[in-house]
């Protein structure tokens, strides 16, 4: 799962997914535009939720909402 997030002209890129190699973990990835990335890794869903929704909060608390394109495309639909 990727979504994408803006405050004023900054962008950010979460991604959601498993783990590369052949063990059943999972990725939580934060991508800012311009900077390095931070990964968090976690054996099991629920670790992974809790901190995604924990790290939604606090972005959303510092102002990063989802992009306006993308708002825009679903109520299109």
């Amino acid at each position: 799962m990727v979504w994408f997030l803006e405050r004023n002209t900054d962008r950010l890129t979460c991604e959601i997914r498993l783990t590369e190699d052949q063990s059943p973990m999972y990725e939580f990835e934060i991508a800012p535009t311009g900077a390095p990335a931070r990964t968090q890794r976690f054996a099991s869903a629920t670790e992974l939720i809790d901190t995604y929704l924990r790290e939604q909060s606090h972005l959303r608390a510092q102002g990063w909402r989802p992009r306006a394109s993308d708002v825009d495309e679903l109520t299109d639909c």
